[in-house]
């Protein structure tokens, strides 16, 4: 009887170690083991929108084959109570990631930035739609804040006409989920860096104020082509305005005319009447026509002093300008980008 109580005893013993050592095999998987795969071993971008559900979430994972074993990981994300406490954000997923610290990456919403780039952009309608092709904002929430003329007034003291000016051109590392008022907070911010002492100083020093400086980088942004002429084009123009001449800029014309692929201004394009016709009406057009580049502020803060008061487009399509003193020389200048354009037939 001993001897077979005692085999009892070590079959159980032995049984429960035997399941001990289940308990712990599952529990390491369960939580250690290595559940996520991605594609070269590389991290891969995972984007969970605003009010997901943890079902949202579980689409995302599988539709970009992120989990090796989806059962175990809805299991403990249950357990941790993950399973109802979802953040919105931008995540990096590490190849071979256990359960737990995936969960434990999202549930406290340690997301990744996310760079933004906001350049080669002309109105407030494409800065919205650029921004909301690479954030979790809604373009037409933030379109809404751009119109907005009380919000903008109390909040940056602007308008919707000149709200352009603090919206600086540049890529900018943020959360993919920031709200609209945090990202227009972040760009109120930069353009107050932007604006250093130095460069006060320099637009004190052309006579014009920040408001100025950015209207004649917008014209000098869609003139020039090359930014090794963008000083000489910005000395052009700020040799008018001095001697009081009309601007005489094509891409005003365009803008009035609401059509930037003019390739000819013919003389109905002139005679447009619109305050950002400079062939009709003296001075800068009342604001910017498109978001100048840091480049071209640069350009008019820094513009080149020279005795130019003409350019015209190079009859070799080169992009670059021949740049006359007067008139007569810029009429000879003219005359031969306008034959180029007739051998093209370009109207």
């Amino acid at each position: 009887m001993k001897t077979s109580f005692k085999k009892i005893i070590g079959f159980l013993i032995l049984l429960l170690l035997l399941l001990a050592g289940v308990a712990f095999f599952m529990g390491y998987r369960l939580l250690y083991a290595p559940n996520t795969h991605t594609s070269d071993s590389k991290p891969q971008s995972l984007y969970v929108p605003r009010n997901s559900t943890f079902e949202t979430l579980m689409d995302s994972l599988e539709r970009k084959q992120l989990l090796k074993d989806e059962k175990s990981f809805r299991r403990l994300a249950r357990l941790m109570k993950f399973d109802s406490n979802v953040k919105s954000g931008h995540y990096l997923i590490a190849d071979a990631m256990s359960n737990r610290s995936l969960i434990q990456k999202l549930r406290s919403g340690s997301q990744d930035p996310v760079s933004l780039t906001l350049d080669h952009i002309r109105s407030l309608s494409d800065w919205s739609k650029a921004v909301a092709a690479q954030t979790d904002i809604n373009a037409a929430t933030l379109d809404s804040l751009l119109q907005d003329s009380l919000f903008l007034a109390t909040t940056y003291q602007r308008t919707p006409d000149n709200v352009m000016t603090m919206l600086i051109p540049n890529t900018y590392e943020i959360y993919w989920n920031i709200s609209p008022n945090k990202l227009l907070d972040k760009m109120q911010g930069v353009y107050e860096k932007f604006w250093t002492k130095e460069r006060l100083q320099k637009a004190e020093n052309q006579k014009m104020t920040q408001m100025e400086v950015l209207t004649l980088a917008s014209i000098v942004e869609e003139e020039a082509y090359h930014n090794e002429e963008k000083e000489k084009i910005a000395g052009v123009y700020l040799n008018r305005l001095r001697k009081g001449w009309p601007l005489q800029a094509d891409p005003t014309v365009r803008f009035a005319v609401g059509n930037f692929d003019l390739k000819r201004i013919t003389s109905e394009h002139l005679s447009i009447d619109s305050p950002y016709n400079t062939y009709k009406y003296a001075g800068l057009p009342p604001t910017p026509i498109r978001f100048p580049s840091q480049r071209a502020i640069d350009a008019v803060l820094n513009a080149e002093e020279h005795d130019y008061y003409f350019f015209c487009a190079k009859e070799d399509f080169s992009m670059y300008h021949n740049f006359a003193t007067t008139y007569d020389e810029h009429i000879l200048n003219a005359q031969r980008y306008r034959r180029a354009l007739d051998s093209k037939n370009i109207r």
